[in-house]
Parts: structure tokens; sequence; C-alpha cells
């Protein structure tokens, strides 16, 4: 103990261990070609300790060169340069530069342009372009550009007769940079053509004031999908214009859905729609139509239900991503019904399937309400899971929910193609129509009514 300003101090001496014959083996192996640092991580011992052993055993460090070392230095100085090797070889940049003078080995400068390659540059760039000139410099296509630019070198691009078309064709309503692509040109080489040629673009982003009128009328009811009323626009123009208009679109439900909420109200039942949980999941949670509760608060969970329409069962157009083939979207569709199953399954939790053909909507939901133990372990209690999930292709069943379209007997178009059929008119969506044709129009209603 040391007395330090009144206080004592408690010094601490740190002892290492002896050196060991094993030690100083693999210091004398090591040390000359990988140096006391490499040792020091070896031995677990400070770097200055294994330096004093090394002299103490008369262990000095060789510097000598191999043969692959000088190879390297040859291959790699010219062009990077002592810190690139530097760090190749593991040694001090003091070294590599003192063995490159030796070897006679000199840094290329490739910032430094000589007389020569400016001359070769002003002659072949607009001629024979940058690649050419990259084989016969030695030197990188950047490079290249970059002191072509500085020397304001141009090559003009030649255009063929069928460029010219193509872009004589496009440039009006496509622009610069989809032209650009096409042709596999520069947006400025395209822009420049277009003004020395008088050709101009058509913005077809400025919206005339009947297409504002369709896009505040029917975005609200169709979202982006209203590009089909506007054959000018996309459905990335048609979003942002409603979004500088303030427009919103809110997702509709089916009538068969609307009928369930009405049952729900009228019962006084507990419910929020669009539910999910983290337990069922596909990437994101995989949202429930109707989430039934047995309190006010909603914590105590009664059970689901799920609504589902044709395109859980048909390759469909009318919910079809056109990115997304209709076979990949039913696949989906599918693969999400049979993960809620196992779901449902393995917690017991009671769930109510109601298929699109099904007629007696208030029944089976009365059902479900009062006697939910009977939907745990199958979903329906009016079909069996074959029967649910079967197809009906075969045509007494199809004659059933299905009334021919016109259409399919002048085109003499196979029963099985389901595009041709339309379902039969219930009364829920003769009642739907009779409330809301007047004020909303057709287009509504057939988004509700999937017609």
């Amino acid at each position: 103990l040391k007395v330090k300003n009144g206080e004592k101090v408690k010094k601490v001496t740190v002892i290492y261990p002896k050196w060991t014959e094993e030690d100083d083996k693999i210091l004398k192996e090591n040390y000359p070609d990988k140096g006391a640092l490499w040792c020091s991580n070896k031995l677990n011992r400070t770097k200055q300790a294994c330096v004093a052993r090394a002299k103490l055993l008369h262990i000095q460090r060789s510097y000598r060169w191999k043969k692959e070392e000088d190879e390297i230095l040859r291959k790699y100085y010219p062009k990077y340069g002592v810190k690139k090797v530097s760090e190749m070889l593991n040694r001090t940049r003091e070294t590599c530069s003192t063995r490159a003078y030796v070897l006679g080995i000199k840094y290329i400068d490739t910032s430094i342009w000589s007389e020569e390659e400016i001359k070769l540059i002003k002659e072949f760039y607009p001629k024979e372009g940058v690649k050419y000139l990259s084989k016969i410099l030695n030197r990188s296509e950047m490079a290249i550009k970059s002191k072509a630019a500085v020397l304001r070198l141009k090559r003009p691009q030649a255009w063929s007769e069928e460029e010219k078309a193509f872009f004589n064709k496009y440039y009006p309503t496509k622009g610069a940079v989809w032209v650009a692509k096409k042709l596999n040109k520069t947006k400025v080489a395209c822009r420049n053509y277009a003004i020395r040629h008088g050709v101009k673009y058509i913005n077809l982003n400025l919206w005339t004031e009947e297409e504002k009128a369709i896009l505040k009328k029917y975005y609200p009811i169709l979202g982006k999908y209203v590009q089909e009323l506007l054959p000018n626009k996309n459905k990335n123009a048609c979003s942002q214009a409603a979004n500088k208009m303030g427009l919103t679109y809110k997702k509709q439900n089916s009538a068969s859905v609307e009928k369930i909420k009405e049952i729900l109200d009228r019962e006084k039942i507990f419910y929020k729609q669009e539910v999910g949980s983290p337990l069922c999941a596909d990437k994101k949670p995989l949202l429930f139509d109707f989430a039934i509760y047995k309190d006010k608060e909603m914590k105590e969970l009664f059970g689901f239900i799920e609504y589902d329409g044709s395109q859980h069962f048909y390759k469909t157009t009318r919910y079809r991503n056109y990115e997304i083939s209709a076979e990949s979207v039913l696949k989906r569709t599918q693969k999400h019904d049979k993960m809620k199953n196992e779901f449902c399954h393995k917690y017991n939790i009671a769930m109510l399937r109601i298929k699109y053909i099904e007629e007696n909507i208030e029944e089976l939901v009365l059902n479900f309400l009062n006697h939910p133990e009977k939907y745990i372990n199958w979903y329906s209690t009016t079909f069996t899971y074959e029967e649910y999930y079967d197809n009906f292709l075969n045509e007494e069943k199809m004659e059933q929910s299905y009334s021919f379209h016109p259409i399919r007997k002048e085109r003499k178009i196979a029963k099985e193609d389901l595009r041709f059929f339309v379902y039969k008119w219930t009364k829920e969506d003769d009642m739907y129509i009779k409330k809301h044709y007047t004020e909303k129009g057709a287009l509504w209603c057939s988004n509700y009514l999937h017609r």
C-alpha cells in the first residue's frame, strides 16, 4: 500500500507467466516472417514482451522478398501504387517502395495524360468510341470518357431509319426515358434529337375537365381501377391525381357481407371486421372477415365468420392483378384459407365459412351464434369438406347455381368456361338494386354485387 494525498492506494503489478519451451519454439518459427503482433495474439502476450523475448533469443525479423511477392509487386504496383500493394503483402509502405525502386518498377499516374494519348483520343473518340480507345491505351472506359469530356469531344450517335421511325411514333406519348431504354440510347441523345427534328412530347399528366369529373365521381367507388374509364391514363396517374384532389377510396363490401353486418347489428353482437393475428400470417397477418367477441371490450373471442366469394374456388378475372396470373391468385387465396382453417383447428376456435352459393345466410349466422360448438372441427354445416371445395364443374350442379350467358351459345363455348356464366339473382341482390340503383348508378352496384 502507498499513501497518496492522505489516502491509501493499492498498487497492483501484473505478473506474466514465464516463457516455456513451447512459447520459444512458436516465437522462433513465426517471428521472422509474421512479426511481433501475430505472435502476441497467438501467445496471449503483449507486443513489447514478444519483441523483448525475440531480442533475448537473438531472433531477427526476415525482410527477404520471395518470388511470389516480387510478381505481385510487378503486377499491381504500376497500376495501384504503394498503398494497395502494402495491404496485399502485409508489409510497410517504405519496404514496398524500396523494393520497387530496386526492381526498377515505377507507378504510372493515370491522372497524367501524355501528348500521344491526347492525340489518339482526339482522333479516334468521335469515330471509334470508348471501348476501342480503352484497349489501345490500356485505360478504363470511365477515364477516357472523363478526358473526352474535358477536351469537349462529342461522339455523334447515328440513327438508323428504323430507330427514327420508332422514335417519331412513340416519343410524343411515351417520352425520352421510355424511348431511350428501348433504343439503348441516352435520355440526352433522345431529347437532342427531338429538338433538332421538332418532335414534341405530349404530357399525358395534364387532365381535362371531363377527366377530372370522371375521377371525382368514380374514384371513391373503383379506386385506381377508374383507369378503365380513362384510356389515356394509367393507374399510377389516377392515384396521384386523386391524392392531389383529396379523393379517397374505401374498399366496399359485397351485398352478402352487408347482409351479415345487418344480422350482427340487429342481434347486438360485438364484432370487428378485417381482424388478423400474428400467429396466423403469411409474411403479414391474414385477415378474417368478421371477428365475434363475447364482451363489449372485445377482449374475449367468440369465433370468426368468413364469406368466401367465387374467387376462392375459380380462376376469376374479376379480382385479377394484371402482374400476377389468375391461376397464381387462386392458389394464393386457397393457401390462405387452409392456413386459417389450421389456425382455428389448433386453438379450438369456432369459425363459420359461408360459400358464395349459399342463399340462407341469415339462418347460418344465427345457428353459428347459438351453437358455436358445431363449428370447431369443421366450419360448414351445409357441406362436407370435399363438397365445400368442389368446383361444381358437372352440369347438373352448375345449372343450380348459374344461368347461361347468351354469348356462350353464339360462340359455342364449353360450359366449363366460367367466364360466360352469371350468378342467378337472389332476393338480397334485388333488394340492393332497388335501394341503391337510382342514387348510386350501375357502376356502383356492379362493384358491390360483383357483376
